[in-house]
C-alpha cells in the first residue's frame, strides 16, 4: 500500500475521483464503496475520509465532472453564435443524446443520484446544472416574446424534460424503434414542433395583452 507522503492531498483526491469515474463507467454506481476506491488507489479508507465527506460526496463530485464534460461536448469546439436558435437547440438535443449513448453509466449516475435526506445540493453542483440550462434559456429568449422572470426557465425545463425523456427511453430500448437515426429524427420533430407551438403561444399572448 502506498504511504501517506507518496502523494499530496490534491493528487490523492484526483486519483480517487478518476477511480470512481472508471468504476461507474464500467459497472455503474451500484457496488461502489469508499473501501473499494481506497484499495484501488492503494490508500486507506481513512485517508479518503479526510478528503471526502462520504460515498455520496465522491459520487456527487464525479457527477459534477460528468456535467462539465457534457457541457463541453454540447457546445463543441466551434461557436454557436452564428447559428439560428432552432439550429442550436437541434444540435444541443442531438449531442445530448449522443453523449448519453456514448457514456450511459456516467450519464445515468448523474440523473439517478439523490441527495441524502436533509441535505441540499451543494452550490458547486447547482451552479453546473444552472449553466447547462442557461444554454437552452439563451436560445429560447431569442424566439419567444413571453415575459416574466420565471417563464423562460420553465419553458427550458419543459423542453429539456422531453429531450431527456426520449434519451432515457432510447438508452433503455423502450422506444421500440429500429435505429439511432430514428431517435435523432424524433428529437428534431420535438424541437421544431415545440418552437412552433411556442411561437403561436407568444402571438396569442400578445393579442390578449392588446
Amino acid at each position: 500500500m502506498a504511504r501517506r507522503y507518496d502523494h499530496s492531498p490534491s493528487e490523492i483526491k484526483e486519483m480517487a475521483l478518476n477511480e470512481v469515474e472508471r468504476f461507474i463507467r464500467a459497472d455503474g454506481v451500484e457496488g461502489l464503496s469508499i473501501r473499494k476506491v481506497a484499495d484501488a488507489i492503494r490508500y486507506t479508507p481513512g485517508t479518503l475520509y479526510h478528503l471526502f465527506k462520504n460515498r455520496n460526496d465522491l459520487i456527487l463530485q464525479v457527477n459534477n465532472r460528468t456535467l462539465q464534460t457534457l457541457q463541453q461536448y454540447l457546445t463543441g469546439s466551434e461557436g454557436l453564435d452564428d447559428l439560428a436558435p432552432v439550429d442550436v437547440l437541434l444540435l444541443l438535443a442531438k449531442r445530448y443524446y449522443r453523449y448519453a449513448r456514448s457514456e450511459p453509466n456516467l450519464w445515468t449516475s448523474v440523473f439517478n443520484h439523490s441527495m441524502p435526506e436533509g441535505e441540499e445540493v451543494p452550490p458547486f453542483h447547482q451552479q453546473q446544472i444552472d449553466a447547462l440550462f442557461e444554454l437552452i434559456e439563451e436560445q429560447l429568449e431569442k424566439v419567444t416574446s413571453l415575459s416574466g422572470a420565471n417563464v423562460v426557465p420553465i419553458i427550458a425545463r419543459t423542453l429539456w424534460s422531453s429531450v431527456h425523456g426520449i434519451t432515457h427511453l432510447a438508452l433503455n430500448d423502450k422506444l421500440f424503434i429500429e435505429n439511432n437515426t430514428d431517435v435523432e429524427e424524433m428529437l428534431e420533430l420535438l424541437i421544431k414542433q415545440f418552437l412552433k407551438g411556442l411561437s403561436v403561444q407568444s402571438i396569442e399572448n400578445s393579442e390578449t395583452a392588446i
